[in-house]
């Protein structure tokens, strides 16, 4: 399957889970050149996708991180929290320890916004783990 193909399958919408299935069935490292519009549908545990999308993501396991990191450096603090809490934390200690530096700066010194969408709870909680 080529990229154009790929890029065919991601989400339309909230609730696009046929999109979501057949990602799913083709798994990773398959699906790697489109992980970041993928991980745009974390933004909003709320959202119905998210549900299904969290715990594939998650199984992709520390290979994430790079993606992750990025995501802790954009200034969408809502869409940070869903991808701690639904990605980071059911990876564990290995990902935990990947993301430690910037998780330690969440912990130890939280931006007013970060306080404000519990990153410095969430933060301290992960590094409780580790």
């Amino acid at each position: 399957m080529n990229v154009n193909d790929l890029k065919g399958l991601i989400p339309k919408h909230k609730s696009d889970f046929e999109s979501v299935d057949k990602i799913i069935k083709l798994g990773y490292p398959k699906i790697k050149p489109i992980l970041p519009e993928l991980l745009n549908w974390m933004q909003d545990g709320n959202w119905p996708i998210y549900r299904t999308l969290a715990p594939f993501l998650s199984s992709i396991g520390i290979e994430i991180i790079p993606e992750i990191k990025n995501i802790l450096q954009s200034e969408d603090y809502i869409w940070q929290y869903w991808c701690l809490v639904g990605i980071v934390e059911v990876i564990g200690k290995k990902a935990i320890y990947l993301l430690k530096n910037q998780l330690e700066r969440l912990r130890d010194n939280p931006t007013e916004e970060e306080k404000a969408e519990y990153l410095q709870e969430v933060a301290s909680d992960l590094l409780n783990l580790i």
